[in-house]
């Protein structure tokens, strides 16, 4: 199967599964520079697993004050472990950008293999401690000159208000091209979010 066409496909099932499932969420996170906005889903298979699945954008500026937005799509299965507080999760991530590098265009299209692991603190406001790690090497990269895409982000989030949650995260999103001496960081920055489950 093409690889663009298995990236196109990932994107419309994931946005068919939106507002369907049994919990939906809006995800909303800020900083000076950057604005992320992801529609999500989750749809239960037991009291011991589920699927995360969401579809969203990252608008961002380079160092000339240029903005660029990455559009992405992801699905996640996660499995409770008998660790008490403790789940892990894999998936994929489809991330598509666009940007300048030395007053040239680039741009960047790729499906990563995702891996993340929740705990959750025992306490009287639920709160929860993510990190998620995603990576596409050059056999799932699509653009022709993209060798690998890597991310990887941090949050803590509590629920003060059920059905409400705010947390503060960081992340790292950097492309490698074989073109380019040095890998390009897309995004490295904290940020203060807030989801909306309903």
């Amino acid at each position: 199967m093409n690889k663009r066409f298995f990236g196109v496909f990932l994107f419309l099932f994931i946005f068919s599964h939106l507002f369907s499932q049994e919990a939906n969420i809006l995800d909303v996170n800020i900083n000076n520079e950057d604005l992320e906005v992801e529609a999500a889903s989750l749809k239960s298979w037991s009291k011991n697993s589920y699927t995360h699945y969401s579809i969203g954008a990252l608008k961002t500026y380079d160092e000339q004050d240029k903005g660029m937005t990455a559009y992405h799509a992801s699905m996640t299965q996660i499995g409770y472990t008998d660790l008490k507080g403790i789940s892990f999760g894999v998936g994929l991530k489809a991330v598509q950008a666009n940007f300048i590098i030395n007053d040239e265009d680039y741009s960047a299209t790729a499906l990563g293999v995702r891996l993340k692991g929740i705990y959750t603190f025992p306490l009287k406001v639920k709160t929860v401690l993510t990190g998620t790690y995603n990576y596409a090497p050059r056999s799932l990269s699509f653009s022709k000159d993209l060798e690998s895409y890597t991310e990887y982000r941090a949050t803590i989030k509590a629920e003060p208000i059920d059905g409400a949650w705010v947390y503060l995260g960081f992340r790292n999103i950097e492309f490698n091209f074989q073109s380019v001496d040095e890998k390009y960081k897309f995004n490295e920055s904290a940020f203060f979010g807030m989801e909306i489950f309903f």
